[in-house]
């Protein structure tokens, strides 16, 4: 019983979260005009001569209107599977998603277990690493100037999009799935140099909580 209300709990914040983001997307996409969409879309694939001649190609214009529509189409898609997710589940999109959920749930449970069969000594010695880890990271990332490596990897990647990121891979300055999380956490409303060395740290604290976990096996 404790864990359906659990799952339960977990479908109804997933969906939430999912339509939220989903919603804004759609809107930020429904309130850009063609010119500018395509100004940026080939400024991010660098083929800004191509602009103009992109501009009076009366398919492409036809092509990015019928693109609208289908995001609103999707949309509302996206809102019946999660309203399935969340009461029937019958659709087989709406149970892989609950799959997905229950690995989630299992997974946090699991660490919680775990933390609650520790005896005191370990849980005071493993708070006390955390903490002392996370000041250490937290030093660098609030104190430590932008660095010429950093700066290069946002002004050729992270800043223009998921897109550029994907797909343009001129030097190896693009780890293109660190940067991918980073082009996420860069729309975060904190300062840039902060954003995208966040997820190096979560990562070292996910890294010391499990590093913690093998060594007491």
């Amino acid at each position: 019983m404790g864990k359906e209300k659990g799952l339960t709990i977990l479908r109804y914040i997933s969906a939430f979260i999912l339509l939220s983001f989903s919603a804004f997307t759609v809107c930020a996409f429904l309130s850009t005009d063609y010119a500018s969409f395509l100004t940026i879309s080939l400024s991010s694939l660098r083929r800004m001569p191509r602009l103009q001649d992109s501009l009076n190609n009366a398919k492409l214009e036809l092509s990015f209107r019928v693109l609208k529509f289908l995001c609103v189409l999707a949309l509302f898609v996206l809102v019946y599977w999660l309203t399935d997710l969340c009461i029937h589940r019958r659709t087989t999109a709406a149970r892989k998603l609950d799959r997905g959920l229950l690995f989630a749930h299992d997974w946090a449970i699991g660490n919680y277990r775990w933390w609650l069969g520790r005896g005191p000594l370990i849980k005071r010695g493993l708070i006390l690493i955390l903490i002392l880890q996370f000041l250490f990271l937290l030093s660098f990332l609030v104190g430590l100037p932008i660095h010429y490596d950093e700066a290069a990897t946002y002004d050729n990647f992270i800043r223009q999009g998921l897109v550029q990121t994907a797909t343009y891979y001129p030097l190896p300055n693009n780890h293109i799935l660190y940067n991918l999380v980073a082009v996420l956490f860069s729309r975060l409303p904190i300062p840039v140099d902060t954003a995208i060395r966040l997820p190096s740290v979560l990562a070292a604290m996910v890294s010391l909580w499990y590093f913690a976990r093998l060594a007491a096996k």
